[in-house]
């Protein structure tokens, strides 16, 4: 099994070489009016005069930057926030319409641990409940009823948001692969605005670093992590979405029939992330997950896991367990975020024996992890 860690930071000449151009960088922005020249609008966004200025009313839907699609650079723009419980945000290095990175606000989380938000998006699904903590959320003051200046600085492998001339979140690693994809606003609940669009594209942006030096250890550590304590499973196989009652049965049957599995890895927390490789719709839900497990006698063995959102675990096809992470599902706050939080004892055979996982998803990210204590 192998462990993923995310990248050292770099830090030296890259933040003389990085600000000693943003003069340039400023020079070089190309300014976009908000109307429909410069976006092409989804849902029920539209453009109208807010608070004395042309502006993007964000409502529900999304509005797609009508320029040529870029890699590295910087946008600039004024967000407007109502004192109201909202996502508004942006998707950028944006792919097709369900695969892109995103980063959206939490106004009604302002001073909150998670009152900002990075995510990748496969296949549609945003991944909030796999991807937290530090390099992912932060806690920032968010200003309500007037303008501020957001920056979105993008980097090979990094990105930078800056709120109110304040560092809101460093991303020291971007999730998903570089290359040139569109930029475009995102919302789900009306409430924000945008006004004062410009950008850049800059090919050769280089990285400064995080505001502040954390470059001693890794960008953002779990410190559950601890390999030399802990055997992480890195290589589940994964079926192709399916309902929730044929994953069930071919569990229980083990009745692999007609599947092609795939192993996408784990993320720097050892979790899989399912959306890379599996599509959630109305009635495909649930995949399953599978390793093998070798013994060399009968025995017990105790396994930690976590999940999101929903699970059953069988051992050579007998279910063992089953459970729920679903957002909410414990008390009005319960996120559903993944961690290693449940253990079951696995009634293993001598020889090989097929450890399955049913996971069925909901909302907010679909994960799978297991490991166990090393002797």
């Amino acid at each position: 099994m192998t462990f993923r860690v995310r990248r050292k930071l770099q830090f030296s000449s890259a933040i003389v070489t990085s600000f000693s151009v943003f003069g340039l960088w400023a020079m070089a922005q190309n300014t976009v009016p908000m109307d429909a020249t410069g976006w092409i609008l989804s849902g029920d966004m539209t453009f109208e005069t807010h608070d004395g200025r042309t502006a993007l009313n964000m409502n529900r839907g999304s509005a797609t930057l009508n320029a040529p699609d870029i890699s590295r650079g910087i946008y600039n723009f004024d967000m407007w926030f109502e004192d109201k419980r909202q996502f508004p945000g942006f998707a950028f290095r944006g792919v097709d319409d369900t695969n892109f990175e995103s980063f959206y606000f939490r106004p009604h989380q302002s001073g909150n641990p998670d009152a900002t938000q990075y995510t990748p998006v496969y296949n549609g699904l945003s991944a909030w409940q796999i991807y937290t903590g530090e390099g992912f959320s932060n806690a920032i003051e968010i200003k309500k009823e007037t303008w501020v200046p957001v920056r979105l600085e993008v980097y090979e492998d990094s990105a930078q948001i800056f709120y109110n001339g304040k560092s809101a979140l460093y991303i020291p690693d971007l999730i998903r692969e570089e290359g040139d994809g569109y930029f475009r606003f995102r919302s789900s609940r009306p409430g924000a605005f945008v006004s004062n669009f410009s950008y850049s594209s800059i090919p050769n942006l280089v990285d400064p670093g995080p505001p502040t030096d954390t470059s001693e250890g890794d960008a953002a550590p779990d410190q559950s992590l601890d390999v030399e304590k802990w055997q992480y499973v890195t290589d589940w196989s994964l079926s192709p979405a399916m309902t929730d009652v044929e994953a069930i049965d071919r569990a229980k049957a083990a009745d692999w029939t007609d599947i092609t599995w795939k192993q996408p890895g784990v993320e720097y927390n050892n979790f899989t992330n399912i959306s890379k490789v599996a599509e959630l719709t109305d009635d495909h839900t649930s995949v399953i997950a599978r390793f093998t497990l070798e013994s060399e006698s009968e025995r017990a063995q105790a396994l930690e896991f976590g999940f999101s959102d929903a699970v059953k675990v069988f051992v050579n096809r007998r279910q063992i367990y089953a459970g729920s992470d679903l957002f909410r599902s414990r008390d009005y706050r319960f996120l559903g975020t993944v961690g290693f939080h449940d253990t079951v004892i696995l009634p293993l055979q001598k020889g090989e024996n097929d450890i399955v996982f049913v996971v069925s998803e909901n909302f907010g990210g679909w994960a799978v992890g297991a490991r166990m204590a090393k002797d």
